[in-house]
């Protein structure tokens, strides 16, 4: 009878056990997500912030990663760390890797069969007391799913599994999305009874990129800006306390006590709304109860979204 192999095993005790067959310099996936965070963030900083250690740790790794494997990965120049030939290479192949496990975590999540657990959803800033005040209504009939809601101009990626659902003021949503239309969403300026037009509120350079941020570099005088603001909640805050006029969605500002329209609705401002999730998803229960339910109770509200009420 011939020696049964060792090669692989070791023994402890009485008994083999396998031993994992490595390869010297094997690339490990956390090290490829630390590269792909760095050539993303520019920088060890914002990696740093997306991976939530520190600059050191971050700087560790990436030197650890080059000594291994005889590589550059990166050029540090001013401050800032650029791919080389080989960096590029890694990081599109990270790319592929990353987007197969973000595929696999979304099937995973798609075959949940049952009603509970937790559903994320993006909302705009704007809309966030909106959907906060329909979660008690859906929470009743469904008890056991937890809704983790944002509220931000921040777009979330949701083949990254960044939400489950996003609401989104679009011209028109990805293809790699589905969802539908809840409405186009009307625009107006705003101020208390008795302010002047002649003082404005307007977006901040976080947000001169919007479409209200561009129509407002376009239509209002800079000697008539007052205050300059990059969130929601303080641009009604300063129109409520008499600062000076400025824009809202219509469902925001008629509702605000003490705001009045100043003119007419605004139609090049108007966008149309999108409920939307990722196409793994959209046949998850607890993702397809509550987008149904959003979806009815938007249909509910859409006169008040398109200022069309009277």
């Amino acid at each position: 009878m011939h020696a049964k192999s060792t090669r692989g095993f070791r023994r402890k005790g009485s008994i083999e056990t396998q031993r994992p067959l490595t390869h010297p310099h094997a690339v490990k996936w956390d090290d490829l997500y630390t590269v792909l965070a760095v050539a993303r963030g520019g920088g060890l900083a914002e990696a740093a912030r997306t991976l939530g250690v520190a600059h050191s740790t971050v700087y560790r790794r990436i030197a650890a990663f080059e000594s291994e494997h005889g590589v550059r990965i990166f050029d540090r120049q001013g401050g800032g760390y650029a791919l080389t030939d080989a960096g590029r290479e890694l990081v599109s192949v990270a790319e592929q890797m990353e987007a197969l496990a973000l595929e696999a975590e979304r099937r995973i999540a798609g075959r949940d069969e049952a009603l509970r657990g937790e559903v994320r959803v993006a909302a705009p800033e704007a809309l966030g007391e909106s959907v906060c005040a329909l979660l008690p209504e859906f929470q009743a009939s469904y008890p056991d799913i937890v809704v983790q809601l944002t509220a931000s101009a921040d777009v979330v990626d949701l083949s990254k599994h960044e939400a489950d659902i996003a609401i989104r003021a679009m011209l028109r949503p990805p293809e790699s999305l589905v969802g539908r239309k809840i409405a186009d969403v009307a625009f107006a300026a705003y101020g208390r009874r008795g302010v002047s037009d002649d003082a404005w509120v307007i977006f901040d350079e976080s947000l001169a990129h919007t479409p209200q941020g561009k129509w407002e570099a376009k239509h209002v005088p800079a000697e008539k800006v007052r205050a300059r603001l990059g969130s929601r909640a303080l641009f009604v805050a300063a129109l409520s306390a008499g600062v000076g006029v400025g824009v809202l969605p219509c469902a925001l500002g008629d509702q605000e006590p003490g705001l009045a329209r100043v003119g007419d609705v605004l139609p090049e401002l108007s966008l149309p709304l999108w409920l939307l999730t990722h196409p793994d998803l959209k046949a998850v229960p607890r993702v397809r109860a509550l987008m149904d339910y959003l979806t009815q109770r938007f249909a509910e509200q859409r006169e008040l979204l398109e200022a069309t009420s009277g």
